[in-house]
């Protein structure tokens, strides 16, 4: 059996910059420095000291600062309220600092339905008979067959055929679609995401050697080894936890996205994947 080890908690709703010096007194009092959070956690130095001063407007957004704040306060030790929105709203009166933004503009590229396309197609091909019939006489010398003397007695039209059997052009993929899983951080230890849209589903899928997990689905545990071959689903409305031994067999795929291995072979690593 594991015990729990109880983390320090924040039960009251603080202000950005209360938030902020709480976990400035934490690191400080553990004597840890900002470049060895930055290292462990990944999250550069600037967005720690802008969470340390409650600087939220230079942070790349709410969903990030959500992830980077609960990063550093589980690196720290402490345990934000789960029921709270982790970034307060701004105190009255805080003015909002103005920030400039680089607006780059995306060329968009169309793509055709495949109905409207073959639509096209044989409209081409009815432009092409149609002008063969009807100004091909013209500019043919006398005595050469007309249009409707080549190819056979029944008429046909060279590469008429061949047109109509062209195959449809695989569809391009129209940009970057917004991504769902969101990698806040991922260490040989330690990987977070965020989810953005719910609820959390999970795959897990073993190869090559067997895995021994631990799964914490909304404070619901379940544990074994598993072989490979093994496939195994879980579902969670707030926040999915893993404790593999064998990450690098292990296979993830949330929300039907696939991560890959969850880590390096033998090295025992923790997954998080919180719904925003």
């Amino acid at each position: 059996m594991t015990e729990d080890v109880q983390e320090p908690q924040m039960n009251e709703s603080k202000s950005r910059e209360e938030i902020g010096q709480f976990l400035k007194r934490m690191r400080e009092e553990k004597g840890i420095s900002l470049r060895t959070v930055a290292e462990e956690t990944k999250i550069r130095v600037r967005y720690l000291k802008a969470l340390e001063e409650g600087d939220y407007a230079n942070l790349p957004g709410d969903v990030y600062a959500r992830g980077f704040l609960r990063s550093y306060a589980r690196f720290l030790g402490v345990e934000l309220p789960r029921q709270q929105d982790p970034i307060p709203p701004k105190v009255s009166g805080e003015e909002p600092k103005q920030r400039t933004v680089i607006i780059k503009k995306r060329t968009r590229r169309y793509r055709l339905r495949p109905g409207l396309r073959v639509g096209l197609l044989f409209l081409l091909v009815a432009i092409v008979v149609v002008f063969s019939f009807s100004y091909l006489p013209f500019f043919r010398g006398p005595g050469e067959p007309g249009p409707g003397e080549m190819g056979g007695s029944n008429g046909e039209i060279a590469g008429e055929g061949e047109l109509e059997g062209v195959p449809e052009e695989e569809q391009e993929e129209d940009g970057e679609r917004p991504g769902r899983v969101i990698l806040v951080q991922d260490t040989d230890r330690l990987g977070e995401y965020l989810v953005t849209e719910g609820p959390l589903t999970l795959r897990v899928r073993v190869e090559n050697s067997p895995c021994w997990l631990r799964v914490i689905a909304d404070g619901r545990t379940t544990e074994e080894t598993l072989q490979p071959g093994a496939e195994r689903d879980y579902t969670a409305e707030k926040e999915l936890r893993l404790r593999a031994g064998n990450p690098g067999g292990l296979f993830l795929k949330v929300n039907g996205e696939e991560l890959g291995p969850a880590g390096k072979p033998g090295i025992p690593k923790d997954i998080v994947f919180t719904l925003e």
